[in-house]
């Protein structure tokens, strides 16, 4: 197979591509409660772009004898850790921490191929260790390792194995997206090879730029909330991450925006447009302010039959 040759500059440009559609997609998820489709979708292209841009540099020949996986793990690690304060007070983890924010990915990746590339019966055993439990642990699972380790391999020696591994990868972060929008990473990064754009390699941009754009969206979030804008976050949201116990529970079908928690604001109640086994259809759009009595999901959302559906609430009660 043909090998993978991109200029330096047009790696660089990929990465400054991704960097914007990540910014873009966290705007939206964090500071408009993921109501911009546009950038959400756009979003779902950065993941594939940082990662492979990671995979093929670590490819180049003489990665390993220049101890450049050692001094990437390094940085990766350490503004991985300082952008955890953000990434965790901005909400929708699980159990208030995981999984680990995307330098941890690929730091993850970078693990793995390092052992890999070591050799031997001991470092593969313990690449397959790094591999099964760091990408259980961290942003977009294994499908994000599994994309990287892939480029990785297929740019240190072509073969069509490492290609269909890297499609069907990028194809497997459907999982974690839900839609297959990563899969449009794959033609930017065909045409990538066949273009050459001079952009000078800034080597700590991006280290510095994740943890402080994370740290700028919570700190805008923060009036934002106080001023009552309706931020939405999940029934798992508002009992981990609060330490508020619901009203009431999540139907598993039901497209909802969270739960109704205690010192209202305003409260928005939202539920599925659809009807249930029983025939029943559920009221939607239902809204109360401070000073006016709020309901739990009852009478706002519920079948007739009386079953409890979630709401949505901002206000002093998430504080």
């Amino acid at each position: 197979m043909k090998a993978l040759r991109i200029p330096d500059g047009t790696v660089e440009a990929l990465k400054w591509l991704a960097l914007v559609l990540m910014t873009g997609d966290h705007v939206n998820k964090y500071l408009f409660n993921a109501t911009l489709p546009v950038l959400f979708e756009a979003g779902r292209v950065a993941l594939p772009l940082f990662v492979f841009v990671l995979a093929y540099n670590l490819a180049r020949p003489g990665t390993l004898e220049r101890g450049v996986y050692g001094r990437t793990m390094s940085r990766l690690a350490m503004f991985g850790a300082l952008a955890s304060v953000p990434f965790v007070a901005l909400g929708g983890l699980y159990a208030g921490w995981w999984p680990l924010n995307v330098m941890f990915t690929l730091l993850v990746v970078t693990a793995t191929a390092y052992l890999v590339e070591r050799g031997g019966k001991l470092h593969l055993a313990a690449a397959g260790v790094v591999f099964l439990v760091g990408g259980s642990s961290v942003e977009y699972w294994w499908p994000a390792v599994a994309f990287g380790l892939a480029v990785w391999s297929y740019t240190r020696r072509p073969s069509w194995a490492a290609a269909a591994v890297a499609v069907l990868a990028c194809a497997a972060l459907w999982f974690v997206n839900r839609n297959l929008w990563a899969l449009a990473a794959l033609p930017v990064l065909f045409l990538a090879s066949r273009v050459d754009v001079r952009v000078p390699r800034l080597r700590w941009a991006f280290y510095a730029y994740y943890p402080l754009h994370l740290a700028s969206l919570w700190l805008i979030r923060i009036p934002m909330s106080k001023a009552g804008y309706l931020l939405s976050f999940s029934e798992d949201d508002c009992t981990i991450q609060r330490g508020l116990k619901p009203l009431v529970h999540t139907a598993p079908d039901s497209q909802i925006s969270g739960l109704l928690c205690t010192k209202l604001v305003y409260a928005q109640y939202s539920c599925a447009p659809k009807r249930d086994e029983h025939g029943d259809r559920y009221r939607t759009d239902y809204r109360a302010r401070r000073g006016h009595p709020a309901r739990t999901g009852m009478g706002a959302c519920a079948s007739s039959r009386g079953d409890h559906w979630a709401v949505g609430a901002v206000g002093d009660g998430w504080a």
